[in-house]
């Protein structure tokens, strides 16, 4: 360590632009800090303190703090998602190398504004990468196939979440830690033998096929993050301090703990989520008073239940926490009970937005189908409209060849609906399909080969985009027939422009509008920004 942060100092530039993602020796600068304030943690060395406060990233953790989010979503600038909230880390640690109170207020918030702005109900976040704003959330999980960075993203929840449990001892961290767990990573394929990952997880209201990303070349990021992530499975399941276990996990597992009254080890077993309930054996090398403490679900609307040795018992609920103290002797049993019903899971809590079929914490999926069966389901009437079936499947009863499956159960190249409801965008008269995000200046993509179309009168069309420096090529189409290009590159950030395109003769017709996947020369990037596409009409 001491030789690398040498190098670092000497020679890793301090320029840290805003949003500085792809930089060369700069890209990601503000997730720095938090190993350095680990390192300093260990062992003391105040060098390494001096060099972690030289990457934070003041004005962002800034503008989470202060809730500035209409600064967020209008300033200029690429927020990838994951290295975003993976930057909320480096605050975590500045706090446990003993910053003030400021920095664990951050964390807060940048917690909640994660979960109240940019989650979907997997737990998963950052549609395209990005951190849009509501309407472009809702707008990705309509048409974008790129919807959360799965493997990377849920290394930074689980980080996030691990750190402000540890500092705050609620329990309702470990909430977005179950999502992912069972709906995230752990719903994910494993990478294979050439380092092809499960990079993407796709929630499109489109439908979505459950695939490695092989065109994303061998071992991307994502395949070394899942390593990490996936050795970190451990730490999300228990906490303890010197007089109380805390179980923020069902899975079956094992644990060794030392309280102030001795050695205790618990075990679960049980097959949670499929079983409503999970077997905690709680043995101490001798008998000992002590707390037991289990996560109350948000999910669990029907309540929590808990039995010792078979017996009801009632429990205190403490910071999101059910506690048993008692005299707990070598062998004895609780189980944890948690009545699970099926319900509708709507983006923001919002009726009119796309929604996930959900058992207690588990994301259903209905697979195997032509079309998204929005128009086959009321959501207010889940429990009448589907039938229990083995395993984890239901079926409806009006339309038995619709089946919803646990989106972990799915198999390599299954294809599904994740969420539920039409698919299709729309703005100002025209269609959006594929993978376009709602954004301030019009309908944004970077995805190749997708597209806007539009039925219109008239003897042509003029297409407000805007230009960008990362901008893209566009192709319009008339009726199936080539009628142009638009170059979207301009040098200069956010221009608007207008293209017109005309048809052989006035009529009925239909334009469609395909990113091209090609650039200018002197683009950085491919995007598409459309702000509008209008009838010509004389």
């Amino acid at each position: 360590m001491d030789r690398i942060t040498g190098w670092a100092e000497k020679n890793i530039p301090r320029d840290k632009a805003y949003c500085d993602v792809t930089g060369a020796m700069t890209g990601e600068w503000y997730t720095l800090a938090e190993n350095l304030y680990r390192v300093y943690i260990f062992t003391g060395d105040e060098r390494y303190k001096r060099f972690a406060r030289v990457w934070e990233y003041t004005r962002w953790w800034t503008e989470i703090h202060d809730g500035d989010l209409e600064g967020v979503y209008s300033r200029p600038g690429w927020h990838h998602a994951y290295s975003h909230v993976n930057t909320f880390a480096s605050c975590a640690a500045a706090y446990a190398a003993g910053g003030g109170s400021r920095y664990l207020d951050t964390l807060k918030k940048a917690y909640d504004f994660v979960q109240k702005e940019q989650c979907f109900a997997t737990g998963g976040f950052g549609a395209a990468e990005n951190l849009p704003a509501r309407p472009g959330v809702v707008s990705a999980a309509k048409t974008c196939h790129n919807t959360f960075e799965t493997q990377c993203g849920s290394w930074a929840g689980f980080k996030l979440t691990k750190y402000l449990t540890g500092f705050t001892g609620e329990a309702r961290y470990g909430d977005w830690s179950e999502k992912l767990l069972i709906n995230g990573i752990g719903a994910s394929l494993p990478t294979d033998g050439y380092g092809n990952t499960f990079y993407y997880s796709d929630y499109s209201a489109e439908g979505g096929l459950k695939a490695l990303k092989p065109d994303m070349g061998g071992w991307p990021c994502c395949s070394g993050t899942r390593a990490e992530a996936v050795a970190d499975y451990h730490d999300q399941l228990y906490y303890y301090d010197e007089d109380n276990v805390y179980i923020s996990q069902f899975f079956a597992s094992r644990a060794e703990l030392e309280l102030k009254a001795g050695k205790v080890a618990v075990e679960q077993s049980g097959g949670f989520p499929e079983e409503e309930k999970t077997t905690v054996t709680v043995d101490p090398e001798k008998p000992a008073v002590f707390g037991v403490c289990f996560r109350i679900p948000a999910w669990a609307r029907k309540g929590v239940f808990a039995e010792v040795n078979g017996r009801k018992t009632e429990y205190e609920k403490k910071a999101g926490w059910g506690c048993i103290r008692r005299r707990w002797s070598p062998g004895d049993r609780l189980e944890i009970l948690f009545p699970m019903d099926l319900w509708p899971c709507f983006l923001f809590d919002d009726e009119k937005n796309p929604y996930v079929v959900m058992y207690g914490p588990v994301a259903l999926v209905c697979e195997g189908q032509d079309n998204n069966p929005f128009r086959l389901i009321d959501p207010r009437r889940l429990t009448e409209q589907f039938a229990k079936e083995e395993g984890m499947a239901w079926r409806l009863r009006e339309h038995p060849g619709y089946v919803f499956r646990p989106f972990y159960a799915l198999k390599e190249f299954d294809s599904y609906y994740m969420y539920i409801g039409d698919p299709a965008e729309y703005r100002m008269g025209a269609v959006f399909k594929g993978g376009w995000i709602r954004h301030e200046w019009g309908m944004l993509t970077g995805t190749p080969g997708i597209y806007a179309e539009k039925r219109f009168w008239g003897k042509g069309v003029r297409i407000t985009a805007v230009r960008t420096a990362d901008s893209g090529i566009a192709d319009v189409y008339i009726d199936g027939r080539k009628a142009g290009e638009a170059d979207l590159f301009a040098p200069v950030p956010y221009e608007k422009k207008a293209f017109e395109f005309f048809a052989p003769e006035k009529g009925k017709h239909t334009v469609r509008v395909v990113t091209g996947g090609r650039r200018n020369p002197a683009s950085s990037g491919e995007l598409c920004i459309i702000d509008r596409i209008e009838d010509i009409y004389n």
